[in-house]
């Protein structure tokens, strides 16, 4: 279950933004993810992992969202470049083998929205 590594390195991500945040969040309300579609990232076991690992830290029980990035690539003879399936890694121009993947391999952390203390954001009551 390769979902359980990618997790744990989220996490370890929204932690090390969230310590150089300040002043420093109460919580972390929702964290945004991009995952590329070769990434073969079965979501409920992501975002069980996630839910686990994130547990004891102020990422606990903060909503996962997953956005899907399609597998795109680029053709290296015709010049074409488009979305293809991750099944038939071929141009969909001249049916080429030889191309470029420009997009489907991400796993990255796009976006948090965290929670401050109100007397520590400045807020009036």
């Amino acid at each position: 279950m390769h979902e359980y590594s990618m997790a744990k390195g989220l996490v370890e991500a929204v932690m090390g933004e969230v310590a150089a945040m300040r002043p420093r969040p109460r919580r972390v309300l929702r964290v945004r993810v991009s995952v590329g579609e070769l990434r073969q990232v079965v979501p409920e076991f992501f975002r069980d992992a996630f839910r686990r690992l994130a547990q004891d830290t102020v990422a606990a029980g903060s909503e996962l969202v997953l956005e899907t990035v399609p597998l795109r690539a680029r053709c290296r003879e015709c010049g074409w470049e488009g979305r293809i399936r991750p099944d038939e890694f071929r141009c969909g121009g001249c049916g080429s083998w030889d191309i470029e993947l420009t997009a489907g391999m991400e796993l990255a952390l796009t976006g948090l929205r965290v929670e401050f203390d109100e007397e520590e954001s400045g807020e009036p009551d």
